[in-house]
């Protein structure tokens, strides 16, 4: 399966007919965001000429800026409205969704923060903050609310899980302390996919050692992981094409950095591949190429970075020891 994410893409846009066909060509399926400000006659128009065309499609449910746009546990409460609303539109228009996904990432502001660089205080006053009793009653409450969600959804619709590559790192280990300190439980909902967010221009920024190797050998091994604990629902998100929400986010240079990644994905066995972003193709000087780069290659291992190896092997090492400590499960 190969999915495409779609943001910021004005609805015009992906119902033009060049759009569609350069969708149905390379076999992709439209991740579509559905946001309070775009539940618009126009986007259901989009949906519905996706559907004509023969087109399977996902809603991509998010919130306002104002509620953290992403979901995460402080919103949870209220994202039964955001599918009804997002489902709504696709129904007038007479449009059949085929996934649902859950963008599971940690509030606007926190995430902002969180890509500057997280500092020490902060990830310790998160640690703190996941062990008091009012933060575990309202993690309750989140949970109960997404548990109701997926029991609604079940059966109906693919629901997949996009999250970031720390949590599909910790899936697994029987901790759910990077889950906590996000906000994001995942492991807990039995999603269809989980699609770790694995955007090596990102994690080059981020990243503090493995050099040039170490982003793609991370994406690797976050596929790996992902494989090893549930086969079937393992999916990357890879990119970035273009920028996302916060609008400074790196991007790859070339098609040639994309094919390296899907080929590095394709190597740890993860077949199910979602590209972020159509808006960023569509605006390159060749989608074609970015597309081709997406859809053509085949799999081979990248160059192992051992400061990345070892950087996770810890790192997993300390999750399944945190998860003896009460708190963390």
């Amino acid at each position: 399966m190969r999915r495409i994410w779609v943001e910021f893409l004005p609805p015009e846009e992906l119902r033009r007919p060049s759009t569609l066909e350069l969708l149905a060509t390379y076999q992709l399926q439209p991740l579509v965001a559905v946001t309070p400000e775009r539940s618009t006659d126009a986007l259901g128009s989009a949906l519905a000429s996706l559907s004509k065309r023969g087109l399977t499609f996902g809603l991509w449910p998010l919130f306002s800026d104002a509620e953290g746009y992403w979901l995460n546990e402080a919103n949870a409460a209220r994202f039964t409205e955001r599918v009804e609303g997002a489902l709504a539109v696709a129904r007038e228009a007479k449009a059949t969704p085929t996934t649902v996904a859950f963008d599971l990432e940690p509030p606007l502001e926190v995430t902002r923060q969180l890509l500057e660089g997280p500092s020490v205080s902060l990830v310790r006053r998160r640690a703190a903050q996941v062990r008091l009793p009012s933060h575990r009653e309202a993690r309750a409450r989140a949970e109960t609310s997404l548990d109701r969600v997926r029991a609604d959804l079940r059966g109906r619709f693919e629901c997949l899980a996009a999250v970031p590559p720390p949590i599909a790192l910790e899936l697994g280990t029987k901790s759910h302390l990077i889950q906590r300190m996000l906000g994001t439980e995942t492991e807990r909902f039995d999603f269809d996919r989980v699609s770790a967010m694995a955007y090596t221009s990102l994690i080059a920024q981020a990243l503090p050692v493995g050099g040039k190797a170490g982003p793609r050998w991370l994406l690797h091994e976050t596929a790996r992981a992902l494989v090893a604990w549930r086969p079937n629902a393992a999916s990357l998100s890879l990119g970035l094409v273009g920028t996302g929400k916060l609008g400074t986010e790196p991007t790859l240079d070339s098609p040639d950095e994309l094919r390296a990644d899907v080929a590095a994905a394709l190597a740890a066995g993860v077949y199910d591949l979602a590209l972020f972003s159509l808006e960023g193709v569509l605006g390159s000087a060749n989608p074609e190429a970015w597309l081709d780069a997406f859809t053509s290659t085949v799999a081979r291992a990248p160059r192992p970075s051992e400061s990345v190896r070892w950087t996770i092997r810890g790192l997993r090492w300390g999750l399944r020891a945190s998860a003896t400590v009460k708190g963390t499960r």
